[in-house]
């Protein structure tokens, strides 16, 4: 289980957030409610392939950085997360300020962070970027397991790079 930096304390709150973020967080980081987070759970398929909830297999392509200046950065990389239960959240999009790791759980402590690239539902490549959660590289073999359990050979393909950051 890895824990929110203490830095991102209150970063909900559009004044802690403002000191947080340099200003650039007018409303606080969103914080998805229980009900809210089901639309960006990873759905998980016997064909090996990752659904959003809609039933569509997830693609990361088009995913986006919004940074701090307003700037749009076509990554390809979703962000993710692993909670406490097993339930994956993704997101293809990532706005400083705004939408980062802990809007999934709320802040709450996690089981993985990173960024992940799907194609066509499958897997590709994941890591453990995460400026939030700082989630040791020796997790990912846990995780790449856990993936594979869920997907069987589906995930064979999958790899892992350990993020320069953590």
């Amino acid at each position: 289980m890895v824990a929110r930096q203490s830095k991102y304390q209150g970063e909900e709150s559009p004044f802690i957030a403002n000191k947080i973020y340099g200003g650039h967080s007018p409303y606080g980081v969103e914080y998805f409610s229980a009900t809210e987070r089901l639309k960006y759970k990873m759905r998980f398929g016997s064909d090996g392939r990752v659904y959003d909830y809609r039933g569509k297999p997830i693609d990361t392509s088009n995913a986006i950085l919004i940074t701090r200046e307003g700037k749009k950065i076509k990554t390809g990389r979703a962000i993710f997360v692993i909670d406490t239960e097993g339930n994956t959240y993704w997101s293809n999009l990532s706005e400083t300020g705004q939408l980062h790791h802990t809007s999934f759980v709320s802040g709450a402590p996690v089981a993985f962070a990173g960024e992940i690239v799907i194609k066509n539902g499958y897997i590709k490549y994941f890591d453990n970027t995460s400026g939030h959660y700082l989630t040791p590289a020796k997790s990912a073999k846990e995780v790449l397991s856990y993936f594979k359990k869920l997907l069987g050979r589906g995930a064979n393909l999958i790899r892992f790079r350990p993020s320069i950051l953590n």
